[in-house]
C-alpha cells in the first residue's frame, strides 16, 4: 500500500482497538481487559490506513469519537477543505456481501423506513434500523457488486456501482465530511463522499461511483410491490435507535464548511444534481410523496416521480418522442400520448410502452449535508396535492 501510494509520510495503523497508538504497534495494556476485542483482532487482522494522523494538538470536540484526519500531501478533490475532514476513531462494523433472508420474516412496523433496490427482476431492501450500526454494506445483487451507504448523521442512504476502471471496490466506513458520512475503498485507500460518490482524497481522485436508484418507502409498501424480496442478514446489522439530535448540532458545526442558514439545517430535502446544477427540494420526513412534480434545473425538464409510499426520485423528461408533460390521471401519472408511467421513470403502457427515462443524480437527506456539497444550490418547495400534486414546484 504504502509503495503504490509513493509517499514517504504513511503509516500503518490499527483501527477498532480503544487506546491504539496509531504507529504500527499495539498497546496491549489497552487490550487486556477486552478478550473478545483480541480475538477479533486474530481472526480479522488489523485494518490498515494510509494516511498519517497530524501530530499537531488534537481539536477537542463536542463528541469524543472524532479527531481530524492528516491528508496533507495526498492528491485531493478541486475546493477540498481538509480541516473538516473528521475520523471516526470506533471502527464500524464491515459487512461484506452477508447472507440473505426473505425479508417477509423481519419483525419490523409496517412504517419502518427502508431503502429498496430492484435489479433484473431481483429486490433486495435493506431497512434503515439495521444500517444505523452498519452504514454501509458491500453487496451483489443480480450477480454484480453493489454497494449500499446510509448515512444516520444526516438521514440518507445511496446506491453505488462500486465498479471503477474494471475493478470491484469494498468499502469501509472512514468518517465525515461537511457534516456527512465518507467511505474509504480497502483497495487503494481513496476517500469517497456517502452524498455524491466523488473521491475526495487519494489516488482515484478525479473518479465518481456511479449512482443506482435506491427507493426511500416504508416496509409495507416495499413488500406489497416485492413481496419475494429479500433482505441481508448479519451480526453487524442489529437494529439501533435512530441518534439523538441534542448530540449531533455541535458535530455538524464543527464538520461543516458552508453553513446555510437559508433553512433549518435538518430540514429534509430531496438533493437533485443536473449538470452541475444543484436544486434542493424540501419535503415532509412524515409523509410520503409527492407521486408527481415537474420542473427544470440548469435548462433541462425534469420529473420527481414516486410509487405509492414512497418518495420521489428525479428522472430527466426528454425521450426520443420529445419532452413529456406529465399529469396525474385517476392516481396514475399519465403523458400526453396517453401511456401511463410508474414510480421507476417506466411506461406501462400506451404508445411508449417500454420507454425508461433517465434517471438523475438525487439523495434525499437534511439541508446542512446537501448545502455543504453544493453551497449553490437553489431550493424548491413541493407542494400541493400530498397524493401527487402535480404542480411546479415552488421557488
Amino acid at each position: 500500500m504504502i509503495g503504490a501510494l509513493g509517499t514517504g509520510r504513511v503509516r500503518v495503523g490499527i483501527s477498532g482497538t480503544p487506546r491504539s497508538n496509531w504507529c504500527g504497534r499495539l498497546s496491549w495494556r489497552a487490550l487486556r481487559p477486552s478478550t473478545s476485542t483480541l480475538r477479533r483482532l486474530l481472526r480479522k487482522g488489523p485494518r490498515r490506513y494510509w494516511y498519517q494522523r497530524s501530530k499537531q494538538e488534537q481539536v477537542r470536540y463536542a463528541d469524543h469519537w472524532l479527531e481530524p484526519a492528516d491528508v496533507r500531501g495526498l492528491p485531493t478533490v478541486e475546493g477540498f477543505s481538509p480541516e473538516h475532514l473528521l475520523l471516526w476513531k470506533d471502527a464500524v462494523p464491515r459487512v461484506t456481501v452477508p447472507r440473505l433472508m426473505p425479508a417477509n420474516r423481519l419483525k419490523l412496523a409496517g412504517d419502518e423506513l427502508v431503502l429498496g433496490a430492484e435489479r433484473d427482476q431481483e429486490a433486495r431492501v435493506y431497512p434503515t434500523a439495521t444500517l444505523r450500526r452498519a452504514h454501509l454494506v458491500n453487496d451483489r445483487l443480480a450477480g454484480r457488486p453493489f454497494l449500499v451507504t446510509f448515512c444516520p448523521r444526516c438521514q440518507s442512504g445511496m446506491g453505488f456501482d462500486p465498479v471503477v476502471s474494471g475493478q470491484a471496490l469494498t468499502f469501509v466506513v472512514f468518517g465525515s465530511y461537511q457534516g456527512a458520512m465518507v467511505v474509504q475503498d480497502e483497495q487503494t485507500g481513496t476517500i469517497w463522499a456517502h452524498i455524491t460518490g466523488e473521491a475526495l482524497v487519494g489516488p482515484l481522485v478525479g473518479q465518481r461511483l456511479e449512482a443506482v436508484p435506491l427507493e426511500v418507502t416504508t416496509l409495507q409498501a416495499w413488500m406489497s410491490r416485492h413481496p419475494h424480496s429479500m433482505t441481508p442478514v448479519s451480526r453487524k446489522m442489529a437494529l439501533v435507535k435512530p441518534v439523538q439530535r441534542k448530540r449531533m448540532q455541535e458535530w455538524q458545526r464543527r464538520s461543516v464548511s458552508h453553513w446555510d442558514d437559508r433553512l433549518p439545517p435538518d430540514t429534509r430535502v430531496l438533493g437533485v444534481l443536473v449538470d452541475r446544477h444543484p436544486k434542493a427540494y424540501v419535503v415532509d420526513p412524515h409523509v410520503a410523496g409527492p407521486r408527481l412534480s415537474q420542473d427544470e434545473v440548469g435548462g433541462v425538464s425534469i420529473a420527481l416521480l414516486a410509487w405509492p409510499g414512497a418518495w420521489p426520485q428525479a428522472y430527466e423528461r426528454r425521450t426520443p418522442h420529445g419532452v413529456l408533460d406529465l399529469h396525474l390521471e385517476n392516481d396514475k401519472v399519465v403523458d400526453q400520448f396517453g401511456s401511463t408511467w410508474n414510480g421507476n421513470g417506466r411506461a406501462n403502457d400506451g404508445a411508449l410502452a417500454g420507454v425508461a427515462l433517465t434517471p438523475l443524480p438525487s439523495i434525499l437527506t437534511e439541508w446542512f449535508a446537501w448545502a455543504g456539497y453544493h453551497p449553490d444550490t437553489q431550493i424548491g418547495h413541493l407542494w400541493g396535492d400530498r397524493r401527487g400534486g402535480h404542480d411546479r414546484p415552488q421557488d
